[in-house]
C-alpha cells in the first residue's frame, strides 16, 4: 500500500529538518509540499489595523520587521504591552543563526554571496543542494532549501526560478533584516582593517581604527 502525502508548512526548513537520522521520519511519502509562510502585507495590516486596533505607524513597522508572520508580530506586541520595552528587529536566535553562518572561513565569500540575496531578494537560487554552504545555511536554520518541481510556495512568483530546479528561502521576513544588518557591520569591520592595514604602510602616517 502506497501513502502519498501533502505536506503543508509555514515553516521553509522544516522538511530537511525532518531528514534528521534520530528522528527516524520517513519523508519518502511526501508526493508534493506547500508552503504558506506568512499572510500578504496588505492582509496583515488590515489585520492588524481593523481587528487588532494596531496604530497604522506601528502596524507598518511590525510588516517590516516581521512580515505577514502572524505568532512572531503577536510575540512582540506581547512584549510591548507587557514590559513597554522596544523592540529591534528579530530575534537573539536569529542573530545568532546568521553569525554562525558568518563565521565559516572556508567558504566565506559564498556565504556571503548567498546571504546578500537572501537579504536583498528573499530568494537564492541554487546550482548545487549538496554545496556545503548551502548545506550550513540550512544548518543554522537561516533559510530552507525548496525543490521547485516538488513544493508551491504561495507569495513566490515562478518567473524568480529562472531555469533552476531548488532555491533558498528565508525562513522569517525578520531573518532577512538580521542578514542585513549582520552583514553591514561585517562590511564595515573589513574596511577598518583594511584601512589600518593601508597607513601602517605609510610611515609618515599613523595607523588609527575608527570608532
Amino acid at each position: 500500500m502506497q501513502l502519498n502525502v501533502i505536506f503543508v508548512s509555514s515553516d521553509y526548513s522544516l522538511l530537511d529538518r525532518l531528514g534528521d537520522p534520530r528522528l527516524g521520519f520517513d519523508r519518502s511519502d511526501i508526493q508534493h509540499l506547500i508552503y504558506a509562510g506568512e499572510k500578504l502585507p496588505d492582509k496583515m495590516f488590515s489585520l492588524l489595523t481593523e481587528q487588532w486596533g494596531v496604530g497604522v505607524d506601528l502596524a507598518t513597522s511590525l510588516i517590516d520587521h516581521f512580515g505577514g508572520n502572524i505568532y512572531d508580530v503577536y510575540l512582540q506586541l506581547s512584549e510591548l504591552g507587557r514590559k513597554g520595552v522596544r523592540y529591534c528587529p528579530g530575534f537573539h536566535s536569529q542573530s545568532e543563526s546568521v553569525l554562525r553562518c558568518l563565521s565559516d572561513v572556508s567558504g566565506r565569500v559564498r556565504m556571503r554571496e548567498l546571504l546578500t540575496e537572501l537579504a536583498e531578494h528573499g530568494f537564492s537560487p541554487v546550482h548545487d543542494r549538496t554545496d556545503p554552504v548551502v548545506q550550513d545555511i540550512c544548518k543554522y536554520n537561516a533559510a530552507g532549501l525548496v525543490r521547485r518541481q516538488q513544493a508551491t510556495v504561495i507569495g513566490l512568483p515562478d518567473s524568480v526560478w529562472g531555469n533552476y530546479t531548488v532555491g533558498l528561502i528565508p525562513v522569517k521576513q525578520s531573518i532577512r533584516l538580521v542578514i542585513a544588518k549582520a552583514l553591514d557591520r561585517r562590511m564595515h569591520s573589513t574596511v577598518e582593517i583594511v584601512q589600518v592595514y593601508e597607513a601602517s604602510s605609510q610611515p609618515n602616517k599613523k595607523a588609527k581604527l575608527s570608532k
